[in-house]
């Protein structure tokens, strides 16, 4: 795999003793940022997709699944600026 002796090509944040100080600050801070997206956008599927979502999956290395989900966000609370205070 090269990359050094571990065999890890990519890690965002380094490991041991160089690793980012900020790595925890930033695992915490995803589930906000998820958060917000969700509420400040509608999510629709993708044309094409029939109102369905497929959860059949693929079994690798890695469970997968086997179409792509497509979701469209639409902004929700600039349309409603209420909502904003």
């Amino acid at each position: 795999m090269g990359g050094g002796s571990s065999g890890f090509r990519y890690i965002p944040f380094g490991s041991g003793r160089r690793s980012c100080a900020g790595v925890h600050l930033t695992e915490r801070l995803m589930k906000y940022v998820l958060a917000s997206f969700l509420h400040c956008f509608e999510w629709k599927l993708a044309d094409g997709e029939g109102g369905v979502v497929d959860f059949a999956d693929e079994f690798a290395l890695l469970i997968k699944k086997k179409r792509s989900l497509i979701a469209v966000p639409t902004p929700r609370l600039l349309a409603r600026p209420e909502l904003l205070a």
